[in-house]
């Protein structure tokens, strides 16, 4: 599971969390958006049953939300870290989200 965060200046901040089954593939993402603390947790169920190559991709497109691809990116930046942690490999997913934006 990994969690990031897209703090907002003036807007609403987006805080997702991922998890990611040992496969590679999401089994679920969940987002939290807005201002108020009464905010809830909410599904996104377009990323699931996607590995996580083709969520990057998405989160990278031009038409995608930026604040929401920052925060998935964040979070998916951390499974791959432990990920890499155990293969000895690096990545960087959360500056590519930011460098397309």
């Amino acid at each position: 599971m990994g969690a990031g965060a897209a703090p907002g200046r003036f807007g609403k901040g987006v805080i997702a969390l991922v998890v990611i089954n040992p496969h590679g593939i999401v089994r679920r993402t969940c987002l939290m958006q807005g201002r108020s603390v009464f905010t809830k947790f909410k599904d996104l169920p377009e990323f699931e049953g996607l590995s996580i190559e083709q969520v990057k991709a998405r989160i990278t497109d031009a038409s995608f939300d930026r604040g929401i691809g920052i925060a998935v990116g964040k979070a998916l930046e951390q499974v791959e870290k432990v990920q890499s942690e155990k293969t000895g490999t690096t990545t960087n997913t959360a500056k590519a989200v930011t460098a397309a934006a």
